[in-house]
């Protein structure tokens, strides 16, 4: 496996450095909650960077770049040269910072105060936690007291580059196909990338049951 010492695989000298890269991906609910909390943190520290990818939701006015969506392209890019990343419960969010040799502090919508229609986030960023996967924020004094952390050692939220075993798969069947039939159109990973994604879910619901 690559390991965060290791040249960058996703991001270049043109890719910008942010301290922190936040993403609440595209989900429609409204989460202020983790808009708040961000500028909040902010707040008490003006001179940190902050790339707030926040969808249907308002960003901070202190972040110091926001947009509302981002290819997943770039997205890596900006996780990988980041201080920290901060992201909901999306599966798809939590395995991207991974994928680029970090650990990602989670906050998952909370159904319960209309940021989500089920707790899949909740009960998956659990088994993430769990596992060391991810990191789980439970409330604003925990998010501060672990950033504060993280931006003074970015090497304590540095791992291995989790390489998925459907994207290698997928890449695999791509140019197979791609050798039959002599040409590069074929893109099989997105598709095998979301399915996985939702495999993921629901595994990771039914070990939180146990």
């Amino acid at each position: 496996m690559e390991t965060q010492a290791q040249k960058l695989v996703y991001a270049d000298e043109t890719t910008p450095r942010y301290d922190l890269v936040i993403s609440l991906g595209t989900d429609h609910h409204i989460y202020d909650r983790a808009a708040q909390w961000i500028g909040a943190y902010l707040e008490k520290h003006p001179d940190i960077t902050c790339f707030f990818q926040h969808g249907f939701t308002t960003p901070p006015p202190n972040a110091t770049e926001t947009a509302n969506i981002l290819p997943r392209a770039e997205m890596l890019k900006l996780y990988e040269v980041a201080g920290a990343a901060v992201v909901h419960g999306g599966p798809g969010c939590i395995l991207d910072v991974r994928a680029t040799g970090k650990i990602p502090f989670t906050m998952p919508r909370r159904p319960w105060l209309g940021e989500h229609v089920d707790e899949h986030q909740v009960k998956f960023t659990e088994v993430m936690d769990s596992r060391g996967e991810a990191v789980l924020i439970h409330d604003f004094a925990d998010l501060e007291q672990k950033l504060d952390a993280a931006l003074a050692d970015p090497s304590l939220m540095a791992a291995d580059y989790r390489v998925s075993g459907a994207d290698q798969a997928s890449d695999n069947l791509k140019a197979a196909i791609e050798a039959m039939m002599g040409k590069k159109t074929i893109q099989p990973r997105r598709f095998v990338r979301r399915w996985k994604q939702v495999i993921e879910g629901i595994v990771a619901e039914k070990l939180a049951a146990k």
